[in-house]
């Protein structure tokens, strides 16, 4: 049976017009980061990749922000296209992934600065439902048969009844998959 999904706290005024509704903006975000690796020009001395869920928080306007590290990760959605994006700070290298889409939630990460070549690329997940630690988004859906890419659309979701619910789509299969989400 699913469990009760606490509400995403909201910010007051000055949110984000465009993705949500007056006074709706969550004062936090989601950005799961997965398949991110290391490139031809990499070396030790960079640290690992950046993979894994980053609570983002809401800086202004449609941006989220969190600074982990030596990386920032940030969310920016907004009327001309959305953007995800993990910045390595010492190169002003990393990955990023753009949508034409107003506040779209999946992303095909490509490397910031192809000709540096540390990293190669991955996918992002943005969503306001705080994941349960040993839930992934990307390995939820692996794990029901379903191969993540950019046309395998997550949307989660609370139902009426409080449920947390990530519904997979993809277009070019047909494919339509709810799953309630039970961390207890």
């Amino acid at each position: 049976m699913g469990i009760p999904i606490v509400p995403p706290e909201k910010i007051g005024v000055g949110g984000c017009s465009t993705c949500f509704a007056g006074g709706e903006t969550p004062r936090f975000l989601y950005v799961e980061i997965a398949g991110n690796g290391t490139g031809v020009n990499w070396f030790e001395d960079l640290g690992q990749p950046i993979n894994g869920i980053f609570k983002v928080e809401h800086s202004v306007g449609c941006t989220w922000l969190k600074n982990a590290g030596l990386w920032t990760v940030s969310y920016i959605g907004g009327p001309s296209g959305s953007k995800v994006e993990a910045r390595y700070a010492p190169l002003f290298d990393g990955v990023e992934g753009v949508s034409l889409d107003n506040c779209h939630s999946w992303f095909d990460l490509q490397i910031r600065q192809p000709d540096f070549g540390h990293w190669t690329g991955g996918f992002a997940l943005v969503t306001m439902v705080d994941d349960c630690p040993i839930i992934s988004m990307l390995g939820l859906a692996e794990s029901v048969g379903l191969s993540p890419g950019p046309d395998l659309l997550a949307d989660p979701f609370v139902t009426p009844n409080e449920e947390g619910v990530i519904r997979y789509a993809r277009k070019r299969d047909a494919t339509n998959v709810k799953i309630k989400i039970d961390c207890s």
